[in-house]
């Protein structure tokens, strides 16, 4: 079930990167302290070019995790979902405080793979990405978690019956 759910994400995601880009998708406007004149910038896979020609860094955000619940003893495949992600970005995930951060693996420019670090108890978290070394990413609003005690779930199951 929870592989399914991933891979219909990935298929979701895949889709929308198919339809062409609206206009109000790709540019924006904006003005700089050096020009009189708004700049009109769009972005590409890679990075953020204005039509001043200067080339900047592509926003980075995380919307949502695939999926979006597991268990305490961690080891699940989970996806991230968002945009700008890159080639040799070094991006780490964590799953709430307490819980180490774990690298991330590139899928596609918005889908990044991690394996679910264990925590206890169970319990609803914030998933945060960070830069290695460095700050956090802002999300696209709150991405949560939810770890689930299925192990314990089992056990009273197993024993009711």
């Amino acid at each position: 079930m929870r592989r399914t759910k991933a891979i219909s994400v990935v298929e979701e995601v895949l889709e929308q990167q198919k339809s062409p880009p609206q206009p109000s998708d790709t540019l924006e406007l904006s003005a700089t302290s050096r020009s009189p004149l708004p700049v009109l910038s769009h972005q590409t896979d890679a990075q953020h070019i204005n039509t001043a020609g200067h080339t900047l860094p592509s926003p980075i955000a995380l919307q949502r995790v695939s999926p979006d619940y597991g268990p305490i003893s961690g080891g699940d495949r989970i996806l991230l979902v968002g945009y700008g992600f890159g080639e040799g970005q070094d991006l780490l995930v964590r799953f709430g405080d307490g819980t180490e951060p774990v690298s991330t693996k590139l899928f596609n420019p918005n889908i990044l793979e991690c394996i679910l670090p264990p925590s206890y108890p169970a319990r609803r978290v914030v998933v945060t990405l960070y830069w290695e070394g460095g700050p956090e990413i802002q999300n696209e609003g709150e991405v949560l978690f939810t770890y689930e005690d299925v192990d314990n779930e089992m056990s009273v199951f197993c024993s009711s019956h």
